[in-house]
């Protein structure tokens, strides 16, 4: 079918098989739990031919977690259930963390949230418009910033309006 498989161990092995995918679609994934719900809100017609994926789920700069003044980092590669962790764990500080953990303990189920990273989720929402996406919610509400790292590895600061566009 064309597909290729990469799993990277640095961020730079990252960059390179992604800017050498040849006119195929490149695919990030972490634990792939979007294939129980793509069935549902892929359009007729889409395939996965030629695709390129990538499991980041061995990159260390994507599994960073901190607080700082500015507020919460999380990377992309972090499960659902750790970003609650670490929200809950730090809501004396922050108060409203307490309540986005609570909305965030809604997305899919604990099996799921546990290997399933919240960057994910965003990205399939990206990919599928149509899919409404709880956690797109409670970041937009929360004015959460992306860091994105581009093709010539700059990093580009967006919300989450500019993301999904």
């Amino acid at each position: 079918t064309g597909e290729e498989w990469y799993r990277p161990l640095t961020l730079y092995q990252y960059m390179s098989v992604a800017s050498q995918t040849g006119g195929k679609t490149l695919r990030p994934m972490c634990a792939s739990t979007a294939d129980g719900i793509a069935k549902y809100v892929s359009k007729p017609g889409d395939t996965t031919t030629g695709m390129v994926y990538v499991d980041i789920s061995a990159l260390p700069e994507l599994y960073g977690m901190k607080m700082d003044s500015d507020g919460a980092f999380f990377g992309a590669a972090v499960p659902m259930e750790k970003v609650i962790d670490f929200l809950q764990s730090n809501s004396a500080q922050v108060p409203a963390y307490k309540v986005l953990a609570s909305h965030i303990k809604y997305i899919a189920c604990t099996q799921i949230r546990s290997v399933a990273s919240w960057a994910g989720n965003v990205m399939f929402t990206r990919l599928n418009p149509q899919f409404q996406s709880d956690m797109v919610t409670i970041l937009a509400a929360a004015g959460a910033t992306f860091d994105v790292l581009s093709q010539d590895s700059k990093v580009q600061s967006m919300n989450i309006t500019d993301l999904l566009a």
